[in-house]
């Protein structure tokens, strides 16, 4: 189901400018680190 969705997304995205497309996937990518490292710092230190 993840790939599936991946896929759709990325055919979504290949249908939009690619320099949109960069940097909402790296909007999303710094919104998954810094979430990560709450989550880490709140339940693990």
């Amino acid at each position: 189901c993840l790939y599936k969705a991946l896929f759709a997304v990325g055919t979504f995205a290949m249908e939009l400018k690619i320099s949109t497309k960069i940097v909402v996937f790296i909007n999303i990518c710094n919104w998954n680190r810094q979430s990560y490292k709450r989550m880490s710092s709140k339940e693990y230190i």
